[in-house]
């Protein structure tokens, strides 16, 4: 028969895998009871009251915790990512200042279709990136 300490107490195999199944046990009540406290205070609308009180709780808990409330939100962000490229567009005109006219009267786009050798040979590099957070809205 085999005999395992805890302290000055001896205990059999059985007995000990008997604590090990109940302190399981016990773990799982604990698990219960945090669950039914987060969903108790998330129907009567106390979130923050209750991560006032989970925060004291856990600060004093030894083996568990109890979980914060945490609300899931949505973020809209606008992204802008800045690039550039060199492109050359040829340019029939009469002076240097007539090609610059000209390619001042092209949009963006027409810049980018009339380039020597087309949209798909573009090489963009990257400059900057930036964010705005435009709204957050709880879901």
């Amino acid at each position: 028969m085999l005999t395992l300490s805890s302290g000055n107490k001896y205990y059999s195999q059985k007995e000990y895998d008997d604590l090990l199944r109940r302190n399981r046990m016990l773990i799982d009540d604990i698990k219960v009871i945090a669950d039914a406290l987060l969903e108790e205070a998330m129907e009567r609308d106390w979130c923050s009251l209750y991560n006032d009180f989970v925060e004291e709780v856990n600060s004093k808990l030894q083996v568990s915790e109890l979980k914060s409330y945490i609300k899931t939100y949505e973020v809209e962000v606008r992204v802008e990512r800045k690039q550039y490229a060199t492109v050359t567009v040829e340019v029939e005109a009469n002076d240097t200042e007539g090609a610059e006219e000209y390619i001042n009267t092209l949009s963006f786009d027409e810049i980018l279709d009339q380039s020597k050798y087309g949209q798909d040979y573009i090489d963009w590099e990257e400059t900057d990136e930036e964010y705005e957070i435009e709204y957050v809205r709880e879901v």
